[in-house]
């Protein structure tokens, strides 16, 4: 929690009496709350002072300070390297208040960012200016960002996919009736994951729109074909209608089945990413694309016979359809290479895309330069400290001490030569600590500000620290063995954090002696791991929702009396063009420098999964048109003609 003590601000200066008070009272309605652990402020925190020549652990709003030692405890506050840039600016005029949670679970980060935010309020009235920074409030703030701007997302696409629909099919009951069936289907997926107890997150925004889109084909698919039954009636009876919907339910219900189950499939596959989010993303689409399914074949049914089937499509509508789709077709059968010898040419274009795709997870290309969330972190990096961080754990071997002359030889050398990478910045250990309490020991003459020079001298030095109230040793080092090491970083690109990281494993593991380890972790490191698990994601669930889709189409075609050679023939000709537009879509984010993040990771495995119906509806009517007795290119030119409408739609 940042604030500054300039301009129209009640307070001139971190150390002056607005802003103790405000300190004051922040912490006192947050220390106890059951989800912080600790709060750290210029008016709480401890500091090694000397005062009338004794060396103390003194505290800024300790009773029994008088003018002269706050003004020692401020110059001292300032010129703390400890203090300087985290909770203090150089200047004196912005500070920080540091909230460590119980937790990092999403529930305990969506309770006390409000909580933090209720705290401020009233001294915000009073003019204070706040900045929030931090993950929890990245957390917090997109999160009510993306809740804010779904409706409008939803009610965006809804209008489309409204006029798209009516634009190819050119009646608005069926427009409502696809509508209306889809609509459903999302709200129980919704309502499911509701039961489960499984919250809002920033990749379930998507939920919504994407169940919209795949109940929607189904339900085109079902209203197409039936109406395409009807055209020709001019009166018909209830019976006949029934009929209808039989015969349309025998056609296509099998292909409704598995083009289901592909794209469940699809979305199931984000289960192997080994991510909560992505698999209860996965879970929920999946069971709205079954209920969309169900919904397609009871509800939409019994609806499609209470209404006029004249008010499903048109004449003049469809015999548009046909010409247009029949020209498509001519163009495929004459010009056979030419299709192929471009889908290959297009394919390897792709692949060479996909193989450059890069991996990004920077919060501020995700939010957006005019973010309150960038605009905070800004902030603290012009006023106090770059805003990510690298922390490094070393940990010496048994009997061996970080407070002896060796661990204390490491700790320099490990931390100047980190710092000096690029894209690092200072480095913060209990090597500070020890330098300034050597320093305030001797009278504040500057030729102590170092370690001292035995394990004997150290060890004192830590005694002291360790007895003073929140001592500030806690931090940074335990039981002598475990010293950390906090380093400044800039959120950089994932290659950038990629190779400075290599960099810092490299020298650790060449310069570090025998028995001397360490570990490294922070939000620097952790955001690389992520963009690592999104990587992964893709590939796991692009491959295994491949893998399933095929063995799926060969049990479908064995199913329908295929033999196994022919089945695998099938299966072949319709992945081929179901699995082109996944390359072709990730190999133009890679040739258009889109990177793959928390949205577009999903791509590959969801493309795949609808991409497949296409291909199964229309090979289904091609076999169809076979078994009736028509030849190869009057089975295919009615196969388009039966499901072309549907599928473009």
């Amino acid at each position: 929690i940042a604030w500054e003590c300039r301009g129209s601000s009640p307070c001139e200066s971190v150390f002056d009496d607005a802003s103790l008070q405000m300190q004051l009272d922040v912490v006192d309605r947050l220390e106890s709350h059951p989800l912080v652990a600790k709060i750290d402020s210029p008016a709480t925190s401890p500091i090694v002072v000397s005062i009338r020549g004794d060396i103390e652990v003194r505290q800024y709003t300790e009773d029994g300070l008088s003018d002269a030692d706050l003004h020692v405890l401020a110059t001292t506050a300032l010129d703390d390297p400890l203090w300087r840039g985290t909770l203090v600016s150089p200047d004196g005029e912005v500070g920080a208040m540091f909230v460590q949670l119980s937790s990092t679970e999403s529930r305990v980060t969506a309770e006390i960012v409000p909580e933090i935010r209720d705290a401020l309020k009233a001294h915000e009235d009073r003019g204070f200016e706040f900045y929030l920074v931090g993950d929890p409030v990245d957390f917090v703030v997109s999160d009510g960002q993306l809740q804010a701007d779904t409706p409008v997302i939803v009610g965006v696409m809804l209008a489309f996919l409204i006029v798209a629909a009516w634009v190819l099919l050119r009646s608005l009951l069926s427009v409502g009736l696809a509508i209306g069936t889809a609509g459903v289907a999302v709200g129980w997926a919704m309502g499911a994951m509701s039961w489960l107890d499984w919250p809002e997150m920033a990749i379930t925004q998507a939920l919504r729109p994407g169940i919209l889109a795949v109940a929607l084909c189904t339900a085109v698919h079902v209203i197409t074909r039936y109406a395409e039954h009807a055209i020709s009636e001019t009166d018909t009876t209830l019976d006949q209608r029934r009929s209808w919907v039989d015969t349309v339910t025998s056609e296509i219900g099998a292909a409704c089945l598995l083009t289901a189950l592909t794209t469940a499939t699809g979305f199931l596959s984000f289960i192997a990413s080994g991510m909560s989010s992505f698999s209860q993303f996965g879970i929920t689409a999946a069971i709205g694309v079954g209920a969309g399914l169900l919904l397609s074949f009871t509800a939409l049914p019994i609806l499609l016979v209470q209404v006029d089937p004249r008010r499903l499509r048109s004449d003049a509508v469809q015999d548009s359809w046909n010409t247009v789709l029949q020209h498509v077709g001519a163009i495929a059968e004459r010009k056979p290479r030419l299709v192929f010898g471009a889908s290959g040419i297009l394919l390897l274009v792709s692949l060479y895309g996909w193989s450059v795709v890069r991996v990004e997870v920077d919060e501020r290309e995700l939010f957006g330069e005019n973010s309150e969330v960038v605009k905070w972190a800004l902030f603290v990096e012009e006023n106090l400290r770059k805003s990510d961080s690298l922390e490094v754990r070393l940990v010496a071997p048994e009997n061996r001490s970080f407070l002896e002359p060796e661990g204390i030889e490491i700790l320099e050398d490990v931390s100047v030569h980190l710092a000096g990478l690029e894209n690092l910045g200072q480095a913060r250990s209990v090597l500070d600590l020890l330098r300034t309490t050597n320093r305030a020991a001797h009278d504040g003459d500057p030729e102590f500000a170092r370690p001292g020079d035995t394990h004997a001298e150290n060890a004192q030095l830590a005694l002291l620290l360790e007895m003073a109230p929140g001592s500030p040793l806690d931090s940074w080092i335990s039981y002598d063995r475990h010293a950390r090491i906090s380093l400044e970083a800039d959120p950089t690109s994932t290659v950038e954090r990629t190779d400075t990281l290599e960099q810092a494993r490299a020298y650790l593991d060449d310069r570090l002696p025998s028995g001397w380890t360490y570990h490294i972790s922070g939000p620097y490191s952790v955001y690389l791991a992520f963009a690592d698990a999104l990587q992964r994601t893709q590939l796991r669930s692009f491959g295994s929702a491949a893998f399933i889709v095929a063995l799926m189409l060969w049990i479908y075609f064995r199913f329908s009396g295929l033999s196994n050679v022919a089945a695998v023939k099938w299966t072949f000709v319709g992945m081929f063009p179901s699995v082109l537009p996944v390359v072709v879509t990730l190999g133009a984010m890679g040739l258009f420098d889109i990177p793959l993040d928390v949205g577009t990771a999903m791509v590959g495995a969801i493309i795949l999964g609808i991409a497949v119906d296409d291909s199964i509806h229309l090979i289904t009517a091609y076999r169809r048109n076979r078994r009736d007795g028509n030849d190869s290119r009057e089975s295919i030119r009615n196969a388009i003609s039966s499901t072309g409408q549907a599928l473009v739609t």
